[in-house]
């Protein structure tokens, strides 16, 4: 620790001047991008919360399938700074900032100032990255804070007082009200115990260890307690319980299963965005942790353990989103720092030059971690969420601000899927407390079912006057919503990929609100009018015509190396109408090769034929953006085959097809699962509930490709939902192995698609 106690000159103010710096350092940062759009998830926590200030009731009014700690957050964050996205930034920024106390008080107790000064420098560059979304304020940002204090508590009762444990304990307690899952850590940590039993230290005894087990876990379980007394008082326990409970452990599927399948693909986070704009920390981490040292065993016990805790956490979900990884920043930071002094207790163990080798490592940290600070900094915030959202983002943002100027405040408005950054950004309120769809569609079906029923309810009832529809969410002739809106609501226009639908009967249009959007888009929060809002009047049927698709061609790349070869491959497997297997080789070759476009293109081109627009419409976006002509060209033609398709909807009458009504539904025989799956369509489709029998039957399908009874009766339902392309594959397979009458089938929908 003398290296930098020298470079410093002994001045006994440097640790708190150097801190308030650092401090400075993360609130310049953050205060960069508090004008980018917030993410979806940021948009239902503050719908949630401001609807709760309304007087909306949690989990019987509003739906989401988190426990209520964000919620309420969002809430009291609202009262003091308002609705509007800067007060959820800073509520972020506040955050952070307790995250920076808290590893420097960690790294203080347990290796001197100097070590904890380079800990808070870490996480002030680190803790703003992009790549995992760390600068937006999402439940993560919240979560590291809470186990930061948890992890510091443990650490404090380690070295001094076993008081400490029960702030431990409230520091997961309260974690786990933002998320349960944090459960992992607390499990990991739970591991200190017994190893210290196992290695048979003398003052620890069984007696003992579960004493301090009950000080780390009573707390927990006080909190819970006073959640639970608080719902059943308010009358909602059950609600409670079926969202939080029943439907996250449905959405997240088998944790076991999920954790394998997360293990396993350990060596593949190497590819991972994160991995480049932190690799140096990862490897300092990593050099920390397999480095064997005398001192300061039990610290390196609990910041590992707690590192190994957050890798389960993650791997616990069935999907693992990229801001999910934030909970390894903390951890990451801790062990690179302590590095640093394991660094300094080696060279002066070995008498190398101590400042020459020390200050020559930090420069390469801090240099390396600095020049992606300067490249974040150099963008606008909307640049900024460009490159580390999505268009789709900056999109509905935009669509939002439309909305609030072509309704007035006491109307309300419906967003079918997953976008509540249009509630958020427009300032309307939802005509269904059910704003994203993932309760409808992921869980046991009596709840999908009551959720999904209680969505169709409140538009009826409340009558919203847009309905926003998101065509990457598939057909809407596919859901039980699609009679309701036609029944009530006219085709009013498109913006990006959301279809938007008009109450019958409104009187006011806001047609000069609409000029003026079209004249000046940038003021709506979108940066190019390229994708403006489209009206029902500007369409006309000859815009597009399918015939007239220009070809697209896919690309060959030379050479023999392993990106070629991946992309060579990918043109065969396409040529002989494999697109799933032509789609995974290509990207194999983008893992390969990131920088390189051909591997992407080939990709976007395959979703196109495959009937993916809005995957393929992502794609030429990006492409067009760095690549430039045909991927514009490309990117218009899809947009307009889209519009099309939405425009179809609407003027083509809704009949039933005569001949399809003919067509026979196979059953599969035998007892074997795929056989049961095949058969439970049938029934499905007998009580008329066509959504899950598509299920069953893709379900079998993947279960044994080869058998034809699911895919026939895969082709009659697609032809039914008016996925023609689909159905037509299925049809000809259909026909190769059972021939008649599947031949004809194939035969009628392939000339009905010729004249159409």
């Amino acid at each position: 620790m003398k290296i930098l106690k020298q470079l410093f000159h002994n001045n006994k103010y440097w640790p708190i001047v150097a801190l308030v710096t650092i401090i400075g350092l993360l609130l310049f940062n953050r205060v960069q991008k508090v004008n980018e759009p917030l993410h979806h998830d940021m948009c239902v926590y503050a719908y949630v919360g401001h609807q709760m200030l309304e007087g909306e009731v949690l989990y019987s009014d509003l739906i989401d399938n988190k426990p209520p700690g964000i919620y309420f957050l969002y809430m009291f964050a609202e009262m003091i700074g308002g609705y509007n996205q800067h007060t959820y930034y800073w509520l972020g920024s506040i955050f952070s900032l307790l995250s920076l106390i808290f590893l420097f008080l960690l790294l203080k107790k347990s290796a001197g100032n100097s070590i904890a000064l380079i800990g808070a420098l870490i996480w002030a560059m680190i803790s703003m990255s992009y790549s995992v979304g760390a600068h937006q304020p999402n439940t993560e940002i919240f979560l590291n804070t809470l186990l930061l204090f948890a992890i510091w508590a443990f650490c404090e009762y380690i070295v001094s007082n076993k008081n400490y444990l029960w702030l431990s304990g409230i520091g997961f307690g309260l974690a786990s009200v933002f998320k349960i899952n944090v459960f992992f850590v607390f499990l990991a940590l739970s591991l200190f115990f017994i190893i210290r039993i196992v290695r048979k230290k003398e003052k620890y005894d069984l007696k003992s260890t579960a004493l301090d087990m009950l000080r780390l876990i009573v707390p927990g379980i006080l909190i819970w307690g006073l959640i639970f007394v608080f719902f059943l008082i308010a009358g909602n326990f059950n609600d409670f319980y079926d969202v939080v409970f029943k439907a996250s452990k449905n959405y997240a599927g088998n944790i076991f299963l999920n954790e394998f399948r997360f293990i396993a693909s350990l060596p593949k986070l190497i590819f991972l965005p994160i991995v480049k704009e932190i690799a140096i920390v990862i490897v300092l981490s990593l050099a920390w942790l397999f480095w064997r040292g005398k001192s300061d065993k039990d610290i390196k016990k609990v910041v590992a353990l707690y590192f190994i805790g957050t890798l389960l956490m993650i791997g616990a979900l069935s999907v693992q989103a990229r801001h999910y990884y934030q909970v390894l920043l903390p951890p990451l930071t801790l062990m690179a720092a302590l590095y640093f002094k394991r660094l300094s207790v080696f060279l002066e163990e070995k008498k190398i030059k101590k400042r020459l080798v020390f200050t020559l490592v930090l420069i390469i940290t801090f240099g390396y971690l600095g020049y992606f600070q300067w490249k974040s900094l150099k963008i606008s915030p909307l640049e900024f969420a460009l490159k580390t959202e999505s268009l789709k983002i900056i999109k509905e943002q935009a669509l939002g601000k439309i909305i609030s100027k072509i309704t007035s405040p006491e109307e309300k408005i419906y967003q079918w899927g997953l976008a509540p950054t249009i509630y958020f950004y427009s300032k309307r309120n939802a005509a269904s407390g059910i704003v994203i769809h993932h309760i409808m569609f992921f869980g046991e079906k009596n709840i999908t079912l009551k959720y999904m029923n209680k969505t169709i309810n409140d538009l009826i009832s409340n009558k919203p006057a847009f309905f926003i529809f998101t065509s990457w969410l598939g057909q809407l002739r596919q859901h039980k919503i699609f009679e309701t809106v036609m029944k009530e609501y006219r085709f009013f226009g498109t913006f990006g990929k959301n279809i938007i639908f008009e109450r019958k009967g409104r009187k006011e249009r806001f047609e000069s609100v609409l000029e003026d959007y079209a004249k000046n888009p940038e003021e709506y929060g979108y940066y190019t009018p390229k994708d403006k809002l489209r009206l029902a009047g500007d369409y006309s049927l000859k815009r597009y015509n399918p015939a007239e698709r220009k070809p697209r061609g896919f690309i060959r790349v030379s050479g023999t190396g392993k990106y070629a070869g991946h992309i060579n491959e990918g043109v065969k497997y396409v040529l002989n109408k494999e697109v799933d297997k032509a789609i995974l080789e290509w990207s194999k070759a983008g893992s390969v090769r990131p920088g390189r476009y051909e591997a992407e293109a080939n990709i976007a081109i395959a979703q196109e034929m495959r009937g993916h627009l809005s995957k393929a419409i992502n794609g030429y976006e990006r492409l067009a953006a760095s690549n430039g002509s045909p991927w514009d060209e490309y990117y218009k033609e899809t947009v307009l085959r889209i519009e099309h398709e939405a425009r179809q909807i609407l003027t083509e009458p809704i009949k039933k097809n005569i001949k399809m009504t003919q067509r026979i539904l196979l059953n599969a025989k035998g007892s074997d699962e795929y056989a049961n799956l095949v058969n439970l369509g049938i029934k499905a489709v007998q009580d008329k509930k066509i959504y899950d029998a598509e299920k069953y039957w893709v379900k079998a399908k993947r279960l044994q490709p080869d058998r034809p009874e699911a895919r026939a009766n895969l082709a009659v339902l697609l032809e039914r939902s008016r996925k023609f392309d689909q159905a037509l594959k299925e049809y000809k397979y259909a026909a190769e192995k059972l021939g008649a009458p599947w031949n004809k089938y194939y035969e009628e929908l392939k000339g009905f698609m010729d004249k159409r």
